[in-house]
């Protein structure tokens, strides 16, 4: 899983876990539900007419595990995370810059949103 703050070039095929933390906007009360748009960046080499679905599925989670470069293990990350599961993006795509944008729903009624932007690079 990746946690999103800027992270490597996505390649097609692979499908991948992408993260937001919104621990500092709800500190500490629950999320409800969240969900992801996905669009391509205009005026880029890529194409795909529907961008929307790479997005294969969303979750939100109190707890995400992610790899310790360091210590090549797996260490737990406590937080409020939007999760979305990112895959199928085809050749075509290649050289296009994916904007992802995540909306998250949390218990009091708040409504807050964090994106991205990410290359899709073969290598």
């Amino acid at each position: 899983m990746r946690l999103i703050n800027s992270f490597s070039p996505i390649r097609p095929g692979e499908i991948i876990n992408l993260a937001f933390n919104f621990s500092d906007q709800t500190v500490g009360i629950p999320l409800l539900g969240t969900f992801w748009t996905c669009a391509l960046q205009p005026g880029g080499p890529g194409v795909n007419i529907s961008p929307q679905t790479f997005i294969l599925c969303t979750s939100v989670s109190w707890v995400i595990r992610l790899l310790d470069p360091w210590e090549n293990k797996v260490v737990p990350r406590f937080g409020a995370f939007s999760i979305a599961s990112v895959g199928g993006i085809p050749i075509s795509v290649v050289g296009g810059v994916l904007l992802f944008e995540a909306t998250v729903f949390v218990a009091d009624g708040r409504i807050f949103k964090k994106s991205t932007t990410a290359l899709c690079s073969q290598a």
